[in-house]
């Protein structure tokens, strides 16, 4: 299995688009042991881990 010592960075695209549903669907799926961080809007990703039914957990980084 390939362990990556650095967190892979995606950027989330278009919020109205398929990029995030695409990215929870992969990042679930993936067989490969990292870390990613989704560059975007966390509320687009929770929408997304919602309609893809996932148990996804994601820990926000703010800027204030």
């Amino acid at each position: 299995m390939l362990v990556r010592d650095k967190p892979l960075a995606i950027t989330m695209g278009d919020p109205s688009g398929i990029g995030p549903e695409i990215i929870v669907s992969s990042l679930e799926k993936q067989e490969a042991n990292f870390k990613a961080v989704v560059i975007g809007c966390s509320d687009i990703i929770k929408r997304a881990i919602n309609i893809n039914n996932s148990k996804m957990i994601i820990h926000e980084i703010k800027n204030d």
